[in-house]
């Protein structure tokens, strides 16, 4: 059973304390955790989750570290998707190898390989409905599907009909059933749960987002944008205290996350989104 990967381990990974200060609330109430970063990612619980290499950092809203997982063998976390807080999921394209975490940062089970399910290079994962995972193979230019029993269970097959095979997929995330895919160079196209092509929205140059109900949020020249699915209407957020180095951003409840290359801020937001 697909299960079986994610069942607690005996084994568990070495931890280490990543170097980092936190800056207490300031008269607006930001939060800043002074840490250098290569991604991060958010939960709907409010807990950041700062990827550096191959250390997973885990802090609550307040800022406060909670948690840390590294994993020695692998040279870096390529994509990190904690929608489920219970079983965060992380993935190194290296190994084409996927982990999942509890909510203390531990490993259940023991990796998956993507290689073993015949996905010759496997390039973007994320977390999908009844604990199933998303995976685009850029060689097979596919989205395919891994359902609890860990068998494939839907397969968009060849997507050169939307798409030449050498479009560069920079992220992939699922939201209410709908699978977000991110070409920078083509715009963000919308499947469904069975891997069918729904939309395209023609939004250019998006790489990192956070999908959310009938709304895109992500970074562009140092500001963070709103995408509405439906309309395809833009808007920037003008975020108090953001000086325009904002490279990643999360939106969770009344708080919206912004990193920058040395930095994770945390703001409180009144947008009516």
């Amino acid at each position: 059973m697909w299960m079986k990967f994610w069942t607690l381990s005996a084994k568990t990974a070495a931890l280490i304390v990543l170097t980092a200060s936190v800056i207490a609330p300031n008269s607006s109430g930001v939060v800043t955790i002074q840490a250098a970063n290569d991604a991060f990612a958010t939960d709907h619980l409010g807990n950041v989750y700062a990827s550096r290499t191959n250390t997973i950092t885990k802090y609550n809203s307040n800022g406060q570290q909670t948690g840390v997982f590294t994993k020695s063998r692998y040279d870096m976390f390529h994509d990190v998707d904690p929608s489920d807080p219970f079983k965060v999921l992380l993935f190194n394209k290296t190994s084409a190898e996927i982990l999942r975490l509890d909510n203390k940062m531990a490993m259940h089970g023991e990796p998956l390989s993507l290689f073993s399910l015949g996905l010759p290079n496997p390039t973007n994962v994320c977390n999908s409905w009844d604990d199933g995972v998303w995976i685009y193979d850029q060689s097979l230019h596919e989205l395919i599907r891994i359902n609890n029993q860990g068998m494939i269970d839907q397969r968009s097959g060849n997507l050169g009909q939307l798409m030449p095979e050498n479009t560069e997929i920079s992220m992939i995330r699922e939201k209410n059933f709908l699978l977000y895919v991110a070409a920078p160079a083509k715009g963000l196209f919308v499947f469904d749960r069975y891997a069918n092509h729904i939309r395209t929205i023609p939004e250019k140059g998006i790489r990192s987002f956070q999908a959310m109900s009938n709304m895109i949020i992500f970074c562009r020249k140092g500001e963070v944008h709103s995408l509405h699915t439906r309309t395809a209407q833009t808007k920037v957020l003008h975020v108090p205290g953001n000086t325009n180095k904002c490279l990643d951003a999360r939106i969770e409840g009344r708080l919206i996350f912004i990193r920058t290359k040395d930095a994770i801020s945390i703001h409180p937001h009144n947008f009516n989104l």
